[in-house]
């Protein structure tokens, strides 16, 4: 790390008044930030600008538009059954009457609590104001990268309640799925959001919320060690990773190990508490830019899987296909079709982590996450879609998702190690059945769907 440190003592310096709060920004400072955020009004648009752009963002389909405006709420840190012994609701956004939607941060692994999330939906559910049905009652779980998940009682009762579908128990490494859950993390979607969405449209007069973006953009790019200034140092020593693999013997080793391996050196790192100390400091600094080398590593697989995928849509006349990653899952669309996100083809599991796990299959979806009315506009195709080797899985309950899954035999290697011809036969094989007529099957039923 010697060649990472003298480097580093080269760039800028750089001065955010949240780093130097250091201890002291926790779960709450950033759902206080949040929400302050969220609450965002001015008197040249109608209604809550912000909170409208992160329901759009999220795909979170709370409408806002044609309901009275300074009815909804923002609580934080609401007490449940009114004192502290049962909990807090970190942060509460509500209009009475249409909809409740809890945020459950948890962007410094704080881990789950048994029952915390059953406990929040029940306060709401119960007698005392606000008081919701569980049909309007969605749930947020915002995380630092995704990695954290609610316990499985919670998990259960949410399914029980229509927030989540039977899909978020298949297995221990299922993602929970639900049209009223979201797993939402600050790497992929709250600083992206912040970037590309709120920040730029901040009016010239508002330069103190654009200054206070700003250093929250700037301190959320430094604790994921993305800042440009670390990109940069990243260039200047991508030997480091190189040396690393060799000091570590992991060159022939599967990506499997060599990630878990990596993944102990990073939490040795991490471990290392920041003082005034300049070696623990720079420890510190090494583990953010040491996690970036290492995904920047993991990207070639994904690249080569995507680049096939492609290749494929491209080759039967489909042109390019669109992949967005949301939620930890890879949505993909069909350029010139004009669908809506909701209306995707997606993968389980795709991304990094689940990779690289030892699934027994990989599963093909195609996903109507939308109103029971623009589902039924689908259904029709459960022929099609049959003759394609997909099977139809219907909702458990009319706000659930309308499934049409393919499952795909695990190969002898999980993806990353699949040599080019190995996966280029793997995706032929999975996207055997998604032919030119059933693209344009699913775009005439888009299009049926005037409101989407």
């Amino acid at each position: 790390m010697e060649k990472l440190y003298k480097e580093q003592a080269t760039i800028p310096y750089n001065f955010n008044i949240l780093d130097e709060q250091e201890g002291h920004i926790v779960e709450n400072s950033h759902t206080n930030i949040l929400m302050k955020i969220l609450q965002y009004k001015n008197k040249y648009q109608n209604g809550y600008l912000f909170l409208k752009s992160f329901f759009n963002f999220l795909n979170i389909s709370i409408e806002i538009e044609n309901l009275k405006q300074d009815d909804i709420k923002f609580v934080r840190e609401k007490f449940t059954k009114g004192n502290q012994k049962d909990g807090r609701i970190d942060g509460l956004i509500y209009q009475k009457d249409y909809f409740a939607l809890i945020i459950e941060n948890k962007i410094n692994h704080a881990g789950p609590t048994e029952g915390q999330l059953q406990r929040y939906i029940e306060d709401i559910i119960g007698p005392n104001e606000p008081h919701f049905e569980a049909d309007k009652i969605w749930v947020l779980y915002l995380t630092e990268d995704g990695s954290d998940k609610p316990q499985n009682s919670d998990v259960n009762y949410m399914i029980e309640k229509g927030i989540c579908s039977e899909e978020s128990r298949k297995d221990e490494y299922a993602e929970i799925q639900g049209e009223r859950y979201f797993a939402v993390n600050y790497q992929d979607h709250i600083l992206p959001w912040l970037k590309e969405e709120i920040q730029p449209i901040v009016m010239q007069r508002e330069q103190v919320l654009n200054t206070g973006l700003l250093q929250y953009i700037d301190y959320l790019e430094g604790m994921f060690g993305i800042r440009q200034q670390d990109l940069d140092l990243m260039d200047k020593c991508k030997d480091v990773f190189d040396n690393l693999d060799e000091i570590m013997n992991l060159r022939d080793k599967t990506i499997v190990n060599r990630n878990r391996e990596l993944g102990e050196v990073l939490s040795a790192l991490k471990k290392v508490e920041k003082n005034d100390d300049d070696e623990s400091e720079r420890k510190y600094y090494a583990a953010n830019i040491l996690k970036n080398l290492i995904e920047k590593k993991n990207e070639e697989p994904l690249k080569l899987f995507f680049d096939i995928t492609r290749k494929y849509f491209e080759s039967n006349g489909m042109k390019e296909c669109v992949i967005h990653p949301v939620f930890n899952f890879y949505y993909i669309q069909i350029r010139d079709a004009a669908w809506p996100r909701s209306i995707h083809f997606e993968w389980y599991p795709l991304g990094i982590n689940r990779l690289t796990g030892n699934k027994d299959d990989y599963t093909l979806c195609f996903h109507v996450e939308s109103k029971a009315e623009i589902k039924d506009t689908f259904l029709s195709l459960e022929e099609q879609f049959k003759n394609k080797g997909f099977e139809k899985k219907e909702p458990k309950n009319p706000g659930g998702t309308l499934s049409y899954i393919k499952k795909i035999d695990k190969s002898d290697h999980p993806i990353p190690e699949m040599s080019y011809e190995e996966l280029n036969s793997f995706i032929e094989k999975a996207y055997s059945g998604i032919t030119k007529e059933l693209i344009k099957s699913i775009d005439e039923r888009v299009k049926q769907c005037s409101h989407l």
